[in-house]
Formats: C-alpha cells, structure tokens, sequence
C-alpha cells in the first residue's frame, strides 16, 4: 500500500491539473456580450489560434476549406496591426441584419500600419459594427471579405 499512494497521489494531482488547464480554453457562449469581449481579448492578447475558435469560419462542415481559412486568418492576424483596446458600444437586435446576423458596434484602439507617408500621432481609433451570428445556440463572429459577406 505504501508503494501505490505516491502513484494514487500523483494521479490525482495530474487530474486536477488537467482539468484547471483544459478550462481555461475560452470558446463562444451563448450570452453575445461576453463571446464578443472574450473575442477581442484574446485578439488583444494575439492568442489568434484560440480567437480563431470564435470565427464562423472555424465550424465549416468542409475540413479542407476550414483548415484553409484557419491558415489565412492567423497568417493575417500575426501579421496585422496589435489591437492595444476595445470597447463595446452597442448591441443590436438579434437576427435584425443580413441573413439573420446580429451587429456589435465596437471600438477598436490599434497603432497605425506601415504606411509610406509619416503618420499621425497616436493611437488610431476605428468605430466599426461587427456582425454575429447565433449557431446552435452559441455566438460566432462574421469575418467580412473571408465568407464573402461584406
């Protein structure tokens, strides 16, 4: 018995490790508000790889366009302007948009991009709706230009 309770030990120990780590793996709810500050957030923190989980994209039923996409979204993500805030401003009626999407008004505080002329001081700051779309009971983000809605 004195030889299996460091192992009886260890287990239990690995098991609860395993289990704080795996919930801390953010993905969509069902509450809009709260999918779309996790979104952003982990936009901020360029955790891309996980924010991917939130794109409508990431549930397309075709593996091989899927994993495409996934490849062109954090490709672009890396190499894109750091989000440095955000802020929610408005969240409209479910399903009032386009093809029963649902807007977010956001404003996003970012660096400006390379450009070939000097810039402006400052942060930059863009006021832009968002679109959402409500899949199966959790919230998923509309990437304009990528799933040809524009």
């Amino acid at each position: 018995m004195k030889k299996l309770l460091p192992v009886l030990l260890l287990i239990l120990l690995s098991t609860q490790f395993f289990s704080c780590t795996s919930s801390l793996v953010r993905t969509p709810s069902d509450d809009l508000s709260k999918t779309v500050r996790d979104f952003y957030e982990l936009k901020k923190r360029s955790s891309f790889e996980e924010a991917w989980n939130y794109e409508r994209m990431s549930i397309d039923e075709d593996q091989d366009k899927r994993e495409n996409n996934r490849t062109i979204y954090i490709n672009r993500s890396v190499t894109g302007i750091p989000l440095k805030d955000f802020e929610i401003l408005e969240i409209g009626n479910e399903g009032s948009v386009t093809v029963g999407f649902t807007t977010v008004k956001i404003r996003l505080v970012t660096g400006w991009p390379a450009l070939p002329f000097p810039t402006p001081q400052g942060d930059r700051v863009i006021v832009m709706e968002d679109m959402w779309e409500k899949i199966s009971g959790k919230w998923y983000h509309v990437a304009r230009g990528m799933t040809k809605l524009w």
